[in-house]
């Protein structure tokens, strides 16, 4: 592997605006392709001998294409690769950052085919985009960073197979839905395995897929045991209080319950994914109503997951088959929505659970493997996102909770939890 040992520094520039951000590159090695950074090349007037093709490829260059009749190379590259190009002798070359063609979508990085008449974007990313003397590249930005990963795929302690959600207790004891060995996992503040408890089954002890953990204001955690249609409620030191529901459609009953919230009172949200509709109990399980319906109308849902409520007691859930974020008050009554399917800042491709921080609106963005952060009013902050395996990428997150300055996120089909630090 090429390995670069000399320090290259970039000040970044945000459109007009200066930012004393400086990012400093110790080794191509060490930061690709974890932080994800890409420069838009267009080679031109080289001689496209395998020796420069072979280098690009050494380089890790992504969309690398070429059209020798017209003498060109696009590729995407990390910035120490063009100063490296900078410095061959064989190579002449521009890069490349466009924002006011008509094919392409402004804040984003792009590869432009240049002809004598024309420029034509021909790719375009779905990530922001930095600007710094023409070059156009994405992350790392100020965005939430990688710190570390607990499990892997398995069925001993520890280990998951597809987690499904993340919550916490007070002490900062971590609980893991690991959705497909039927059970819940702890650990401590530390990430260090404690206990499990549950297996495959209908019995009180036993779980069909628990989806959902949520640790109430006085250490209860509920569990929604979705495949057995009802939850289960366990005081803080794990044993089981009560069980409420069945399935059905009746006030009380449920076709695949999924999130869970509980506000300041003590009352338990849950959505009623089959049903279309979310219901508020009391802590012991009481029903006490419901609203919504299938639809895409205002207030309807399609197939609801995730369910938070912020400190004014404003309820927001992810209606995740109509790709958006809905807001309701207290009663259940819509306030707003916001989002639309797609895969820009902003948009959602099915958003699975939510949890609030720090007034912020952290959504997990299932099928575009990305976490996307929104104030309270809907308006889009930022991303981290990245499809794949290495540390810092998702293969369709599911869950998402945060303690102190950390959020984690259920990194559901590589069958982890990767925690980031909030910034």
């Amino acid at each position: 592997m090429f390995f670069l040992s000399f320090i290259f520094s970039i000040q970044l520039i945000y459109g007009q605006e200066e930012n004393d951000t400086t990012l400093e590159f110790k080794s191509y090695e060490s930061v690709v392709p974890k932080d994800g950074i890409v420069v838009s090349v267009l080679i031109k007037e080289s001689n496209f001998d395998n020796n420069l093709l072979d280098f690009l490829k050494s380089m890790r260059a992504q969309q690398i294409t070429n059209n020798l009749k017209e003498n060109e190379i696009t590729a995407l590259v990390h910035p120490i690769v063009v100063k490296l190009l900078e410095e061959r002798n064989d190579v002449s070359f521009v890069t490349i950052l466009g924002t006011n063609s008509n094919s392409c979508r402004s804040n984003h990085i792009l590869i432009y085919k240049v002809t004598d008449d024309s420029i034509a974007c021909v790719y375009e990313s779905t990530f922001p985009v930095l600007v710094h003397r023409g070059w156009g590249y994405f992350g790392p930005q100020e965005t939430e960073s990688y710190i570390s990963t607990i499990g892997k795929k398995g069925t001993n302690p520890g280990e998951f197979v597809t987690p499904s959600d993340i919550t916490f207790d007070k002490s900062g004891n971590m609980y893991v839905a690991d959705y497909g060995n039927h059970r819940v996992q702890k650990f401590d503040s530390e990430g260090n395995f404690v206990s499990t408890f549950g297996k495959f089954g209908t019995g009180d002890d036993q779980f069909n897929t628990p989806v959902t953990v949520k640790v109430d204001h006085v250490g209860n955690l509920f569990v929604s045991d979705e495949h057995n249609n009802r939850i289960k409620k366990y005081d803080f030191n794990g044993n089981l209080v009560s069980i409420f529901g069945t399935k059905g459609n009746k006030p009380g009953e449920f076709n695949i319950p999924t999130g869970i919230a509980v506000d300041r009172k003590g009352d338990v949200f849950i959505a009623d994914w089959e049903n279309n509709r979310v219901q508020k109990f009391d802590s012991e399980g009481n029903f006490v109503s419901t609203f919504g319906s299938q639809g895409t109308d205002n207030g309807n849902f399609n197939q609801p997951w995730g369910i938070a409520i912020d400190d004014y007691g404003f309820i927001f859930v992810a209606d995740t088959n109509n790709h958006r974020i809905q807001k309701f008050d207290s009663e259940g009554n819509f306030v707003s929505t916001f989002g639309k399917f797609g895969t820009a800042k902003g948009e959602f491709s099915n958003p699975a659970d939510i949890t609030i921080v720090d007034s912020q609106l952290y959504v997990v963005d299932w099928n575009n493997n990305r976490i996307q952060i929104f104030d309270l009013k809907g308006n889009f902050v930022k991303s981290f996102d990245m499809i794949g395996n290495e540390q810092g990428q998702f293969n369709k997150p599911w869950g998402i909770g945060a303690h102190n300055e950390y959020v984690y996120v259920a990194d559901t089909n590589n069958n982890r939890i990767q925690i980031f630090k909030i910034k």
